[in-house]
């Protein structure tokens, strides 16, 4: 028998060790003792000193298939058990075999453990065939070779100083080989194309009869029928911008500062830090992520730059809670940005399906360290304060509590103003056919807006201009009841203040010679 000089294993003798133990616990065959004494040059074999060192060629060792362990599995994903190759659903702490196949959907994922701890990753849309699953006795060594025939996967492989041990991964284009690292690989164009990225260790890239050696940091490109392509240096990690503390809203937006080099980015989501499953993996073409959609709870997101020829570098992590139910209702009224010239606000907001009770606040600031108003029991969606808001700018929310007597975050908030009283009209003119009227001047520069109607709510005035000067005529209308106010405005147009609405009485004429001399109008505020 001739020793593979180059697959050896080292055993470490430990005390009551001898060499007909070793035999029958490690080797294939008990008769291979004789073969084992003469290559160690062994004098007493019924006596070894602990702590020595005993080569043992691999192939001498007991072999046994070994299976792999599910160890955490998310979304559709589906194993084909060998021989029958039918689907199947799958589980964690299932086992899996060589000649096993696992398929992973849009939204699937799935990590599996090795018999020495090492740990493979298959992201969405993946095809993995455990080609050879198998142990060397106890010594701890495996070989673990699989095929991915589409789609990615990242492995962690425990590091070996045994040259027994193995572990590859197969693609239509190349093959990867490692012996203690972490890397991804990945197939794309219908198999014609593998991307290697060499995250710690090094990794041995073989395709087109040339093999390469990928050093950390460093990943490739190898092309179906062609030898392994040039290394690149991964990207750096990219950083992230402005998360919060707490996601309130649904979707999410994520950002980070753009990577040089990068022509996309890849955000991935898990439940854990451990990402042995994913609730959330999607490429984005640019450093601005929407569309992020979880349940409430927390997660860790990771996100990587990916360069020109589809090579994902190095990730930024980063812990992720969100908080965003019961979602908040729309505000309705006061609109944002709203003028409620009366200081008599209806505020008014939508109704969610299974709201309860609602938390409504008002304050004069943003961050309403203050609140005005703070009522957190309301049972309708509306709320009219009890007193008149005096002039200034007002911010308001609500949040919502359902049915399992949870609150929610609040809703985004909405600002409006209650400006100034603005001017009142004097006492009018009469000119003969005309009506004169002035109120006092504003600012510099303010314009004003004189409107008559026969309503108080003025959806069809008969006069509305626009004047620079604090003064406006009307004709003399026909007798009756009329309203009037005066708006300011700025040198855009837009409503600064609105003066009080104002009544004037017109009455016949006998009732002019009766009672009111010549002339005169009967004049009333609207209080």
């Amino acid at each position: 028998m001739s020793p593979a000089l180059a697959q050896e294993w080292l055993y470490t003798v430990r005390p009551g060790d001898n060499i007909w133990l070793i035999s029958e616990f490690y080797l294939r065959d008990t008769s291979f003792w004789r073969a084992l004494q003469k290559l160690n040059a062994i004098a007493d074999p019924l006596h070894l000193l602990p702590g020595e060192k005993l080569r043992i060629p691999v192939a001498w060792l007991k072999i046994q298939p070994v299976p792999v362990r599910i160890i955490a599995t998310a979304g559709d994903v589906s194993a084909l058990r060998a021989p029958q190759n039918d689907p199947r659903p799958v589980s964690t702490d299932d086992l899996l075999y060589a000649g096993d196949e696992i398929r992973t959907g849009a939204d699937g994922s799935i990590t599996v453990e090795f018999a020495d701890g090492s740990r493979l990753f298959l992201a969405s849309n993946s095809r993995l065939v455990f080609d050879l699953l198998s142990a060397f006795g106890q010594s701890g060594m495996v070989d673990s070779r699989m095929r991915l025939e589409y789609g990615r996967n990242q492995s962690t492989v425990r590091p070996v100083l045994d040259a027994g041990s193995r572990y590859e991964t197969w693609t239509p284009a190349g093959i990867s080989a490692v012996r203690g690292t972490e890397f991804r690989t990945s197939v794309a164009e219908g198999g014609r194309r593998m991307n290697t990225e060499v995250l710690r260790g090094t990794v041995e890239l073989s395709a087109h009869g040339s093999t390469v050696k990928l050093a950390t940091g460093f990943g490739a490109r190898t092309e179906q029928g062609q030898q392994p392509g040039r290394a690149v240096r991964l990207l750096p990690p990219p950083k992230l911008v402005d998360i919060p503390a707490v996601e309130e809203r649904v979707p999410i937006r994520l950002q980070v500062e753009p990577v040089d080099g990068a022509a996309a980015y890849r955000l991935e989501i898990a439940p854990t830090a451990a990402f042995t499953s994913l609730l959330f993996d999607r490429v984005y073409p640019t450093a601005v992520f929407g569309g992020i959609d979880l349940d409430d709870g927390a997660a860790v997101l990771r996100v990587r730059a990916i360069d020109a020829l589809g090579l994902e570098g190095y990730t930024s992590t980063h812990d992720l809670v969100v908080d965003a139910r019961p979602e908040p209702p729309l505000l309705m009224l006061p609109q944002q940005e709203g003028m409620i010239f009366d200081g008599k606000p209806v505020f008014q907001w939508t109704e969610p399906d299974g709201a309860v009770s609602y938390h409504f606040q008002l304050a004069a600031s943003d961050d309403f360290a203050e609140p005005l108003l703070d009522n957190a029991a309301l049972t309708t969606a509306g709320y009219v304060p009890p007193q008149t808001l005096a002039p200034g700018t007002y911010f308001w929310r609500v949040a919502v509590t359902d049915r399992s007597t949870e609150k929610g975050p609040f809703s985004d908030v909405q600002r409006f103003r209650v400006p100034p009283p603005g001017p009142v009209a004097e006492p009018p003119e009469s000119d003969g056919d005309k009506l004169l009227f002035r109120w006092p001047e504003g600012a510099p520069g303010e314009r004003y807006r004189f409107q008559v109607a026969t309503n108080r709510a003025f959806d069809a005035p008969i006069v509305d201009v626009v004047v620079d000067e604090p003064r406006a005529e009307m004709p003399l209308p026909d007798y009756g009841t009329y309203y009037l106010r005066v708006l300011t405005l700025d040198d855009q147009g837009g409503v600064l203040r609105q003066g009080a609405v104002q009544e004037i009485n017109l009455s016949p004429p006998w009732y002019w010679l009766l009672f009111i001399p010549a002339g005169a109008v009967m004049f009333a505020l609207l209080l």
